[in-house]
């Protein structure tokens, strides 16, 4: 027995020790189906929902210098471990929240190696994922240059048109 139960506790190190992040759920009262579609939606965004004991959690987290108690967990608890996108996992875990609110509850994380709140992960979901902070960044660096292209344009058009009209005037 105690062998499986180092089993299990390395299981949960192990998805919980993660670059990106995990987030802790609380849910009850879920059915099989739609644990299934919301298992399956997390596996797209590159994530992975784990039920788990909540002492064997916290043991595993404690491991990882993130100290968790059991008090602060109520009911039954699930770990979405985030392998790619953080701010993506948390994104499907609220719009899920919302749409389950009797049956799910973001309690906290831990994303770039600090302990969240629930609040703070509800904050994190709101930024835009990665591809649209670097396609913001990019506009903030090619405004000026479009900018300093169009003064250039302007100056370089405008002595053709100038010797046009200077012509036209001649000419009459």
């Amino acid at each position: 027995m105690l062998q499986e139960k180092e089993l299990l506790l390395n299981e949960v190190k192990e998805s919980i020790t993660t670059e990106t992040g995990f987030v802790i759920l609380g849910y009850q009262k879920m059915a099989p189906n739609h644990v299934a579609s919301f298992r399956q939606n997390l596996y797209e965004n590159g994530s992975r929902l784990m039920v788990t004991k909540k002492r064997l959690f916290c043991k595993a987290a404690k491991d990882l210098g993130c100290d968790y108690n059991v008090d602060e967990l109520p009911g039954h608890i699930a770990i979405v471990s985030c392998q790619d996108d953080f701010i993506q996992a948390a994104k499907s875990l609220c719009k899920f929240q919302k749409e389950n609110d009797q049956n799910v509850k973001v309690l906290g994380g831990y994303f770039q190696n600090k302990r969240c709140t629930s609040e703070q992960v509800k904050i994190i979901a709101e930024l835009p994922n990665l591809d649209e902070m670097r396609a913001q960044l990019l506009a903030v660096f090619e405004a000026p240059m479009a900018q300093t292209l169009a003064v250039f344009d302007a100056v370089l058009t405008s002595v053709p048109y100038c010797l046009q009209n200077k012509i036209e005037k001649e000419t009459k």
